[in-house]
């Protein structure tokens, strides 16, 4: 936002003529005076091709005949999405996600206190790239400096160790209002189609970069390595005869790979191998669940990060987390994981730990969105 604060202005007189909107250090914005927005002019350069802007105020999409009156801390996101002409693609578009009445009735003041203070928590604490993925998912602004070290980041990667951590990037930029086709000038979609060992990185890499390729509904280009169902193909093959998922196919099944997969998987039901896997890998799931509603990270305790991405796979293919196959007899997935709430906002691996840890906390954001929105937290709204 503070790097496109110099192309924003504001109406403020009523009179037709852009005054400059200035920003705050944090990103917000800042107005001499209260007026409607206008859009000024935007010249990214040579590169910017025949695109289509979106215009965000408050993470609302905003129709050019309908723009609000501003007010001092409002967030303006003025996105840039390259045109695809020319590009044959692969054709393959995933279904949209159908909100779940079950599971959005799940919703309360717990869940709501507990993500705001998850969110606050990161803000603060946070230091990896998928924390701005669930800021973003979250709704939560993120400062810009965060965005420029990202982007820095993204600039000066030569190369990616696998394709998990492409998919990371093209998570994070695009949660930050950021099209994965320019970031500071990288084509990270190009990058992940054009990986030339996704397996390198077992099912976990194929389901992320899935995941990345439908969080904004992003063409893949027909010709490139890696496709939708290149990638749907990588992950059916990781699936073991239990109905799990393995790091690798045949070794042992683990119950997070496993959600990781069903998320990914998740809006290609309409494919009869896709819905098949699905509902194996859901029984799997409720046989491996321990009696508080949690998953383990091993025989002793459940994990919140195994927890809280089944609870983020259950929402994502319309399974509320306390349906029959799910509620166990001390619990659910969701009371498992609110259980390893602390009272610094984070959450803990597991409910007897001390302190807050940013993987658990990370993982517990995604799900909450998960459920507030009662659908799958990692598609861009």
């Amino acid at each position: 936002v503070k790097a496109a604060a110099k192309y924003l202005t504001a109406d403020n007189d009523h009179d037709g003529v852009g005054h400059p909107i200035t920003l705050n250090d944090d990103g917000s914005l800042n107005l001499a005076t209260f007026g409607t927005f206008v859009p000024g002019q935007i010249d990214f350069g040579d590169d910017s091709g025949d695109g289509s802007w979106i215009l965000r105020i408050n993470g609302s999409e905003t129709e050019e005949d309908n723009l609000p009156i501003l007010e001092n801390g409002d967030r303006v996101e003025w996105i840039y999405h390259p045109n695809d002409a020319g590009i044959e693609t692969d054709g393959d578009v995933p279904a949209p996600d159908v909100a779940d009445a079950a599971i959005a009735a799940l919703w309360n003041d717990e869940c709501a206190a507990a993500l705001s203070g998850a969110c606050s928590w990161l803000k603060e604490n946070g230091t990896g790239t998928l924390r701005l993925l669930a800021l973003g998912a979250a709704g939560v602004s993120v400062d810009y400096r965060d965005i420029d070290g990202l982007l820095r980041t993204v600039s000066a990667s030569g190369s990616y160790p696998d394709a998990a951590s492409v998919a990371a990037d093209i998570l994070a930029v695009t949660f930050c209002g950021i099209h994965a086709e320019n970031a500071s000038g990288a084509d990270l979609l190009a990058v992940l189609s054009n990986y030339p060992d996704i397996s390198r990185g077992g099912v976990y890499s194929a389901s992320l970069a899935l995941l990345a390729a439908d969080s904004n509904g992003y063409s893949l280009p027909s010709d490139g390595i890696n496709t939708r169902a290149t990638l749907r193909t990588a992950i059916l093959s990781a699936q073991n005869s239990d109905g799990g998922f393995s790091l690798n196919a045949g070794e042992e099944s683990s119950a997070f790979l496993t959600a990781c997969a069903i998320t990914a998987l998740s809006r290609y039901s309409s494919y009869d191998e896709v819905r098949d896997s699905i509902q194996e890998g859901l029984s799997y799931l409720s046989s491996v669940q321990r009696s508080d509603g949690g998953f383990d990270s091993d025989i002793r305790y459940s994990s919140a990060r195994t927890t809280g991405a089944v609870v983020a796979a259950l929402c994502a293919v319309g399974v509320s987390p306390d349906s029959a196959d799910f509620a166990k007899r001390s619990g659910n997935p969701l009371t498992a994981l609110l259980s390893c709430r602390k009272d610094d906002g984070g959450f803990s691996a597991r409910e007897s730990a001390a302190l807050s840890d940013e993987i658990s906390t990370q993982q517990a954001v995604m799900a909450l969105v998960s459920v507030k929105g009662s659908r799958s937290g990692y598609v861009l709204l």
